[in-house]
């Protein structure tokens, strides 16, 4: 546990931040990984339960956040991805029960969205996955909130089976 880490400089050669790295860091601050244009993989819980950052700087060489890489965050409200243009995968539980997550924008070549990535955060009310027109996957209840799930607007070539279940057709919201 790092209980009162506040604030941490990452060097621009990091190309990973591992297995729960900053897991339970309760009192840090802000999370800039925008200056780390090397870095590409963050690992399986390496900022859950995080409990006061509001937002996440991003890099754009970011490729993959792992299993519960941002999960129960409660006052993280946005999360830009946009500008990560080499983006395939947000994994499972990536940021499941952020309670405070508002607005997720995403970049055009995220390929993967992994089961409940966004599940259990009650204030996510819209999805635009419109620009992501690599996407092939949206993993089992990956927006659900209670059983609700969130209006997706989807890609306009997108066509697949979202959640495994149910055929959700390309010019439809789901």
């Amino acid at each position: 546990m790092c209980g009162a880490l506040e604030l941490v400089r990452f060097p621009r050669c990091l190309e990973e931040i591992g297995d729960s790295a900053f897991s339970h860091c309760r009192k840090l601050l802000t999370l800039d990984l925008s200056a780390c244009p090397s870095l590409r993989r963050i690992c399986a819980a390496a900022f859950s339960s995080c409990e006061t950052f509001e937002s996440v700087l991003f890099p754009s060489s970011l490729e993959d956040i792992g299993y519960r890489g941002f999960s129960h965050c409660p006052k993280v409200v946005t999360v830009d991805l946009s500008a990560c243009t080499s983006l395939r995968c947000v994994g499972e539980r990536a940021f499941r029960s952020c309670g405070a997550l508002e607005s997720v924008l995403f970049p055009s070549s995220l390929e993967e969205i992994g089961d409940y990535a966004f599940s259990d955060c009650p204030k996510l009310v819209n999805v635009d996955l419109s620009v992501c027109a690599t996407l092939r996957r949206i993993g089992a209840r990956a927006f659900s909130t209670s059983g609700a799930i969130a209006p997706v607007v989807l890609p306009p070539a997108l066509a697949m089976t979202v959640g495994g279940a149910v055929n959700v057709p390309s010019n439809r919201s789901s």
